[in-house]
């Protein structure tokens, strides 16, 4: 019953995201030109952009007039070979009411070079733009840029350049609207491929612990090996994650593992399941896709990417002969009713379903979003389930897959909080620590080891909210301005939202401590002002921790404090910004808490 809850809960999230991808308003542009309603919130700018061939045209090329015939071009779109430049243009007419205001647009890949002009200023710049594949640098990353509505018509100029990949365009919808709105969106996504890639982890990690305490089952070994592989392609696409931690890696790179670890997953892919499904294995299908992969991977090493890029379509062919044989080994297993049959192939319609919108997403017949890590996670999700169950069976299967789900629900926990912490340039250790110091206050306060356990458990993602906020302000050694600021604030409540609808003891724990932490006792601290014991424990006692680490250890902006002068500022906050009685029972217990930072040191 276990894995049939487990794989209702995945066709659920797989529901609940496929229902917000058709939250904005698609808007049809003809000649380059659209007029925004007052009460317009997010548009997406589809349509025909006024575009300039082999120009890269800037604001005052426009002005002074001395500009080429103009062409239509569908955005999204591409335009034709794989070499080339040129400059799309858009006018946007804003209402009155709107001057003034602060707007944002969410400008997706772009291959694979642009310069984005919103009337006379220059806002961005991602790769450099040229005439020539020696003098431009490609950069296809997704980006949201903010601008000011200072005029009634603002013109938006797009230079772009390709020499690089196999088609040049606008890869993906271009969107229009509040910062709010627009942040939401990108926030969604990024948030989609952190969880994608923390499951991929853990599941990984999981089987590969399997099969190395038991060799003779090669089942758990290739399944291991394909979430880990497919867990780092999903660095690599979307919002290209893997910048975040190498900013100067080359795109071309990118690319090139991007195809290689695509090509190696199909070949762990069908390996795992000709060994899962036995009675049903033909070698021919196997062969073929096994040949094709690996000249595609030769190819991919030795070649330009403006060559292995078109392996896609070879790629349709390898995922139709590898999705038609595991359809037909599924339908072998039914029939022969073996364990878990039917719990993969209805996860395998939904890996389908998300495929088949990703590749109408991809030829443009759909204005949606990359769906297919979703699918994976469900469809790994599945498989994962049996394989642990087919190995729990020779347990008292109740208590060891109770625990097996605990330890990794706990697990991924750590690993999102620390993925979180690794994007603000923070030690993933920030997360650990602050963990051990709030179950230590929690049984100095008198609460049960179990609930001190729990918010052991949910600590960790007290800051989840962060993968939402630009990095420009997240890592940023000065003062924060106003504006920054107020924008950092909004992580309180991007977490929450991130958490809040989940039934779990741990996932509602930590809502409400990512929601509550920042609270003061005094009502003056964010995002809701609560006072005393208006705050939840649980987000007063993650307050005492999240500062004794802050102040404790190095930060981007700030030293490490001394121990007095720690001690000092508590006792001067005490009533203030935390709650009396437990500063009083950390500063009775210092030492404790003390030993626990020095116990972290060095790891």
């Amino acid at each position: 019953m276990q894995h049939k809850r487990s794989l209702i809960l995945f066709i659920s999230l797989f529901i609940f995201f496929m229902a917000g991808c058709q939250n904005q308003q698609e808007t049809l542009i003809k000649n380059g030109e659209i007029v925004i309603q007052p009460k317009d919130e997010i548009l997406n700018l589809a349509g025909y952009w006024n575009f300039y061939p082999y120009h890269l045209l800037s604001p005052s090329d426009l002005e002074s007039q001395k500009y080429p015939p103009k062409h239509s071009m569908k955005v999204p779109g591409y335009w034709g070979t794989h070499k080339g430049y040129g400059t799309y243009q858009l006018d946007i007419h804003f209402p009155i009411n709107s001057l003034g205001q602060t707007k944002a647009i969410y400008i997706p890949q772009v291959f694979s070079a642009y310069t984005l002009w919103i009337n006379n200023h220059l806002v961005i710049e991602n790769g450099k733009v040229a005439k020539t594949k020696d003098q431009m640098v490609p950069k296809g990353t997704p980006k949201v840029i903010f601008f000011n509505v200072s005029q009634e018509n603002t013109q938006v100029l797009l230079q772009v350049s390709n020499f690089h990949f196999r088609d040049t365009g606008i890869m993906g919808p271009v969107y229009l609207g509040n910062p709010s709105e627009i942040e939401h969106k990108a926030k969604r996504d990024t948030f989609i491929e952190w969880f994608s890639i923390g499951a991929f982890l853990i599941i990984s990690f999981n089987h590969l612990n399997i099969f190395f305490n038991r060799r003779k089952d090669r089942v758990p070994l290739y399944f291991g090996l394909f979430c880990l592989v497919y867990g780092f392609s999903i660095l690599l696409v979307g919002q290209t994650s893997i910048l975040y931690f190498f900013p100067d890696l080359s795109w071309n790179v990118v690319l090139k593992l991007n195809f290689l670890t695509i090509f190696c997953s199909v070949l762990l892919f069908i390996k795992y399941f000709s060994l899962k499904f036995p009675t049903g294995q033909k070698k021919i299908p196997v062969q073929i896709v096994m040949i094709l992969s690996v000249i595609c991977i030769v190819i991919v090493l030795v070649t330009e990417s403006v060559i292995f890029t078109n392996l896609v379509y070879i790629l349709y062919v390898i995922l139709l002969i590898t999705f038609s044989y595991i359809l037909y080994l599924i339908m072998k297993g039914i029939k022969l009713k073996q364990v878990g049959a039917y719990v993969i192939g209805l996860s395998l319609l939904i890996l389908i379903g998300t495929a088949i919108n990703d590749l109408m997403f991809d030829a443009q017949m759909i204005n949606t979003t990359i769906l297919s890590p979703l699918g994976i996670v469900a469809f790994i999700g599945a498989q994962s389930i049996i394989i642990t169950k087919r190995y729990a069976e020779s347990f008292s299967e109740n208590e060891m897959l109770s625990s097996e789900l605990e330890a990794t629900q706990k697990e991924i926990l750590f690993t999102l909080g620390e993925i979180t912490e690794t994007r603000s340039k923070e030690t993933g250790n920030h997360v650990r620590r602050v963990a051990e110091y709030s179950k230590l206050l929690a049984l100095k306060y008198g609460l049960s080891k179990e609930e001190a356990e729990l918010l052991k458990s949910a600590s960790p993602l007290h800051d989840v909210g962060k993968i939402g906020i630009p990095d420009s302000i997240l890592n940023k050694p000065q003062k924060l301005t106003k504006e920054e600021y107020e924008i950092m604030k909004t992580h309180t409540t991007i977490g929450y939202q991130m958490l809040k609808h989940s039934n779990r003891r741990i996932l509602d724990a930590a809502a409400i401590i990512a929601l509550t932490h920042h609270e003061k006792y005094d009502g003056s601290g964010y995002p809701e002002g609560l006072k005393g014991e208006e705050i939840p424990l649980y987000g007063r006692i993650a307050a005492i921790s999240d500062v004794f680490d802050a102040l404790s250890t190095d930060r981007v902006y700030k030293k490490a404090w001394e121990m007095k002068r720690i001690m000092e500022y508590f006792k001067d906050q005490k009533g203030k910004h935390f709650d009396p009685q437990l500063v009083d029972l950390f500063l009775e217990n210092i030492n404790e808490f003390v030993s626990i930072k020095e116990s972290f040191n060095g790891k």
